[in-house]
């Protein structure tokens, strides 16, 4: 089984197939031994979903409307004169 070398492939030379080959196959050697996630088995964390807010007592609770993004749409010229006059080039 190949071994990475970070140092390959050196910079500057000619690619080598048989090089490029053996790193990428010690690569996915290195990922394949990362084990795989684990479920979430705490009822409180995996209960939680958004944004929450955190009291300091260990108290958590959805966090406040005021908290939440918020789309607001850009007004049209016409809707905002000083953004009519506040054009670039000539117009």
């Amino acid at each position: 089984m190949p071994t990475f070398d970070p140092t390959l492939p050196q910079p500057f030379h000619d690619l080598d197939a048989n090089v490029v080959r053996n790193q990428l196959n010690a690569l996915k050697s290195l990922i394949d031994v990362i084990p795989a996630p684990v479920a979430e088995t705490d009822p409180i964390v995996g209960a939680i979903t958004g944004i929450v807010k955190a009291d300091g007592a260990g108290n958590i609770a959805p966090a406040a409307p005021e908290y939440r993004v918020k789309s607001n749409p850009i007004p049209s010229s016409s809707q905002n004169p000083a953004r009519a006059r506040s054009r670039v080039g000539p117009g």
